[in-house]
Formats: structure tokens, C-alpha cells, sequence
């Protein structure tokens, strides 16, 4: 996991990696200094393309942003779905750890 600090406090970004259904997956998330989601971007994956390699989709990335608290899925999706949401919730304890760092 890499973490980058915005210079004025804003928020933090952060590189993380899960294991998706065929390897790993890379992605980009960005949280707010309250720990909102403000984006969201998958980097590289070799998910199966048309099913969950629809992860990489703004439709399906535009799903994390706002959110708050730990992200789960309904059933029925996909182990690559699934995925995301694990590397999300890794990434969102990663910001918890650094959030007072922001504010310095």
C-alpha cells in the first residue's frame, strides 16, 4: 500500500492491491479528510473480460464514491467484485490509521 498526503490536508490517496478471481488487481482510491470516497480507479487487473472485469467500469467505480464506512456486496457478484470491496476496506483502514496526519 502507498499513500500520498494532499500538501493542503484535503484527503489522501492510496495504491492498493487485492486479489481478484485471476490474480491481482491495482487500484487507485481517494478518501477526503472525513474519510469519504472521492474516487476511485482500477490500474491493472486480468480479471475475465465482460464479467469481472467489469470492475474497471466508472458504473461500477462510481459505486464507492461518498461512501463512509465498510463496502460489501449484494448478492450474486462476482469473486472480482468481491475483491474490490476487500481491497477497499483495506485501504479505508490504511486512511483510518493516517487520518490525524492529515490536519499537520
Amino acid at each position: 500500500v502507498y499513500m500520498f498526503r494532499a500538501n493542503n490536508g484535503a484527503g489522501i490517496l492510496i495504491q492498493g492491491e487485492t486479489s481478484g478471481y485471476d490474480g491481482p488487481i491495482s487500484f487507485l482510491i481517494g478518501f477526503d479528510a472525513q474519510g469519504a470516497i472521492t474516487g476511485m480507479k482500477v490500474l491493472s487487473h486480468t480479471e475475465t473480460p465482460g464479467l469481472g472485469g467489469n470492475i474497471e467500469t466508472k458504473e461500477f467505480t462510481d459505486r464507492f464514491i461518498g461512501k463512509t464506512g465498510d463496502v460489501g456486496v449484494k448478492t450474486g457478484a462476482t469473486i472480482s467484485s468481491k475483491a474490490m470491496c476487500t481491497g477497499v476496506n483495506q485501504a479505508r483502514l490504511a486512511f483510518e490509521a493516517v487520518k490525524g496526519e492529515l490536519s499537520k
